[in-house]
């Protein structure tokens, strides 16, 4: 407002838009309210906190309250400008409008209580002038709730009166301003809206709450004490979840009585032949021990084509080798009366090598070397018992390599003068009787 004499501690200012004014297009009033009413404001809220409900309470200018009940009483804009006087026991405000209905200025004039001095018929005659509003209509509205009620402003004898206790839509019991706080502008037929409709000051009004400005709100400490209305909703929600949510509980509890109950009460609670019952057991466990066997017995530990194709991975390149022999052996391990027994598996393998063929067995001879190859062979074959990812799993690999004394570089007919080395290749795995694959030594039937 820049005036620096303006005390926001003693007094609550909010703003007002004058769209008749021609003077600058953001014109407008600065209303103010006395903060002497904050207190008996912030009373209600606190008895409303003390017994936990929420009072919200909102400070509104009656003034204001008031114009915004004008589209309702006169239903027609006058075609004239006009000043309307709201008249209270001890000021009176006054709204000068343009030609068409659209507010130019708010002010306001104090006075004694029990009527209006003549300085008011002064200030509208020479508000008339100063605005330029010519030939004006003056419109009386009296809110004055004493005994003084003010029907006429002296030296204004052609001023008109609103009677707005006898309006069809208003009861003379209740003060205007409680009645015109949610006033909307009347409806109007389809098409170019017309009346108050049109009148911008109007509009303002109605859509933009500017009657209904909180001048004394509630400190933010204070709004943080009650929930918002998502949150009220999220409460409710979440109070309504909750009653269906113990709803089924109570539900769920209630079946798993009844059916404890029905089980209790069955015949086989209550059989007094428990030899029967344990013969029955008993037959039980053997089929399940004969099961178990087996399934034991025909698990897939040892294939003839899965040994073939891991002697086939060990040479990359069939022209550097020549084999002469292959030996593969499965048997279980002799470790006494015990219920699972280990198992020996075991390849050897002789032939002759080239150079190139000799190195890559030399890489072989290791547990790591011939672990990818187990690997590769599982990825092809799918064999479980290639898999080495177990601690009861072993792998042992041993390699004796020669000279071929039959080398003849200068004479290579065939294999055994072709290629300079001999090798003997052994390659044990064990498997303990730890192991899934273990042999099971119960008899079966």
């Amino acid at each position: 407002l820049q005036d620096h004499s303006a005390s926001l501690e003693e007094s609550s200012y909010r703003l007002f838009p004058a769209p008749g004014s021609e003077s600058h297009k953001l014109a407008g009033a600065a209303i103010t309210i006395s903060r002497r009413y904050q207190d008996f404001l912030r009373l209600f809220r606190k008895v409303g906190e003390e017994v936990n409900f929420p009072v919200r309470t909102v400070a509104l200018s009656a003034p204001l309250v008031a114009l915004n009940s004008l589209p309702h009483l006169l239903r027609e804009v006058p075609s004239k400008p006009f000043c309307l006087a709201m008249i209270y026991c001890s000021f009176t405000v006054l709204a000068f409008f343009r030609r068409g209905g659209e507010l130019v200025m708010l002010r306001t004039v104090r006075h004694h209580r029990g009527g209006v001095p003549a300085n008011v018929t002064n200030t509208i005659q020479t508000m008339a002038v100063a605005l330029e509003l010519g030939e004006m209509e003056t419109l009386v509205l009296s809110l004055s709730q004493d005994e003084h009620n003010i029907s006429q402003i002296p030296g204004l004898d052609e001023s008109k009166l609103l009677d707005w206790g006898g309006h069809e839509e208003m009861h003379a019991e209740v003060p205007l301003e409680f009645q015109a706080s949610g006033m909307a502008l009347p409806e109007v037929e389809e098409g170019e809206a017309r009346g108050f409709a049109a009148v911008e000051t109007f509009r303002e009004l109605a859509e933009g709450g500017w009657a209904a400005q909180d001048f004394l709100p509630p400190t933010v400490e204070e709004e943080e004490l009650y929930p918002s209305a998502m949150e009220m909703r999220a409460l409710r929600i979440g109070s309504m979840g909750l009653r269906v949510g113990g709803v089924c509980l109570l539900l769920l509890l209630s079946w798993v009585g009844v059916r404890a109950f029905a089980i209790l009460r069955d015949n086989a609670w209550h059989s007094s032949n428990a030899t029967g019952i344990n013969n029955a057991n008993v037959a039980l466990d053997e089929r399940i021990k004969n099961y178990e066997g087996w399934d034991s017995f025909l698990a897939d530990r040892s294939k003839a084509w899965v040994s073939m194709e891991l002697v086939n991975h060990l040479f990359p390149d069939p022209d550097w080798v020549s084999l002469n022999k292959m030996d593969f052996s499965s048997r279980p391990e002799s470790v006494g009366q015990q219920e699972f027994r280990g198992m020996i598996k075991e390849w050897k393998v002789q032939g002759l090598v080239s150079d190139e063929a000799l190195g890559h067995l030399n890489e072989l001879n290791t547990r790591e070397g011939m672990e990818k190859v187990f690997e590769k062979v599982y990825s092809v074959t799918g064999a479980e018992s290639l898999k080495l990812d177990r601690e009861s799993r072993n792998l042992l690999v041993n390699l004796v390599a020669s000279e071929n004394k039959r080398y003849d570089p200068e004479n290579p007919v065939s294999a055994a003068t072709r290629l300079p080395f001999q090798f003997n290749l052994t390659i044990t795995q064990r498997i303990s009787q730890d192991d899934s694959l273990a042999i099971s030594t119960a008899s079966i039937k």
